[in-house]
């Protein structure tokens, strides 16, 4: 195989291809490329209770947050975090963020999708995951003090939650969300608790928390998907139907194939997709 000299920003698209398919590419990535897992839209990152797909609390109070919204330097996923917050009166300081696994959401039926979103954005933060990610955090709170009663043999109306503690108000003992996160796991609700009226909001609209990933972007470790590099990787150029729903009539690969580096020249059949109402889904794959 020859190696080319085309950067790795640059994708090729050939004429030769007609109606849709793709063209994969050897191109070596730069010698800094960032690595990942090899299998990266596998499952979510283990360790910790999981309360919900969205939510995962460690035994060390750590608060993971599962969110579908890329940061695109708008605060999208630090806002979904921060409405997780406000119903869960977790500790801010020992949240972190994950990008929502996109494998879970398709075999799991959506479980990270909301509204009707074909795929994972950084549009419709608010105001359709705001009301979604603000009851996931009140039910999650609600399961932790159910647990915490439990524990204690307590009232559940007894007991307070607040910056990642659990308070037992009548004798004044205490218990963290890690200490009992796996109990609260196993815990279900029959119906979802109110939440919140905006009144009484403690975070929300009133703390100005920096960006979750701030501190990597200004060091310079911030992974981007065009730095991600895994192993056997090649770059593929989608060449698209000019409408939606449109199939590939003919082909001839032979011109695409002689080009230097290009490995093979594939077909994508649409694939019908979580579209926009009265928008026809359009070929993703899957």
């Amino acid at each position: 195989m020859t190696a080319t000299t085309l950067d790795r920003r640059q994708f090729l698209v050939s004429s030769a291809v007609v109606g849709g398919g793709m063209a994969l590419a050897a191109i070596p990535a730069r010698a800094g490329a960032a690595q990942a897992n090899p299998t990266p839209w596998a499952v979510d990152g283990a360790g910790g209770a999981e309360l919900h797909p969205w939510i995962s609390i460690a035994p060390d109070d750590t608060v993971t947050i599962r969110v579908p919204n890329p940061e695109v330097g708008n605060g999208a996923s630090t806002q979904v975090a921060m409405n997780v917050c406000e119903e869960l009166q977790c500790d801010w300081s020992k949240v972190k963020l994950e990008f929502a696994s996109v494998r879970r959401d398709y075999l799991e039926r959506g479980v990270y999708t909301v509204g009707h979103q074909p795929m994972f954005s950084g549009h419709g933060t608010d105001p359709e995951r705001m009301p979604l990610a603000l009851q996931l955090g009140a039910s999650a709170r609600e399961r932790l003090k159910r647990a915490a009663a439990a524990r204690w043999k307590a009232w559940v109306d007894d007991i307070d939650a607040k910056d990642g503690i659990l308070t037992h108000r009548p004798t004044g003992r205490t218990l963290r969300y890690g200490e009992v996160a796996a109990e609260a796991a196993a815990i279900s609700l029959y119906n979802e608790v109110p939440l919140k009226t905006q009144s009484e909001w403690t975070f929300l609209g009133k703390a100005s928390p920096t960006k979750l990933n701030a501190p990597q972007i200004v060091d310079g470790t911030a992974v981007y998907g065009i730095d991600v590099k895994v192993p056997g990787m090649v770059y593929a150029a989608l060449k698209q139907s000019p409408v939606h729903g449109g199939k590939l009539k003919h082909h001839d690969p032979k011109a695409v194939l002689g080009m230097p580096g290009v490995r093979a020249v594939v077909v994508v059949d649409p694939a019908k997709t979580r579209g926009t109402p009265g928008i026809p889904s359009t070929a993703l794959g899957s």
